[in-house]
């Protein structure tokens, strides 16, 4: 019930309320991806839809940083199938291509921001395979740069 109620307040226009709300519900959540189901409705490239209609953007850079932490902690999950695994890498990147450190409405906690994320990608079991370690590698340098 709160994954199709999540689904339509996306379906409804109000994009960033419903990753805010679906970023607060996943730590408590055992057997939904809510982060994920919103994830799946984005159609077309990502990177045209994170960059918005020239008017504005769908999500704000605070929500796109806790969006970033909230995927980057699910990379650390065993519940998360390997294909999936590469796909929220491919999604934290993208993210972070979009990601302005210097707004104004981020700039006071990028930087320890930053430095958790990069923490997080660390922690990453890149073992299981090597597509997703070189991934990891490759958004980790991004990250620093």
């Amino acid at each position: 019930a709160q994954a199709a109620d999540l689904e339509q307040v996306f379906e409804q226009g109000r994009v960033e309320e419903a990753f805010g709300r679906a970023i607060a519900l996943q730590p408590e959540a055992k057997y939904e991806d809510f982060v994920w189901r919103l994830c799946a409705l984005i159609r077309g490239p990502l990177d045209q839809w994170l960059a918005g209609d020239g008017h504005r953007v769908p999500l704000s850079m605070p929500v796109k940083m806790h969006l970033m932490l909230m995927l980057a902690r699910q990379l650390n999950s065993s519940s998360v199938a390997d294909g999936r695994r590469s796909v929220k890498v491919d999604w934290i990147n993208e993210l972070w291509l979009a990601f302005e450190v210097d707004d104004p409405t981020v700039k006071a906690t990028a930087g320890n921001s930053c430095s958790h994320l990069i923490e997080l990608l660390d922690s990453v079991d890149t073992s299981a395979g090597e597509d997703i370690g070189d991934q990891v590698r490759r958004l980790k340098w991004a990250n620093h740069s």
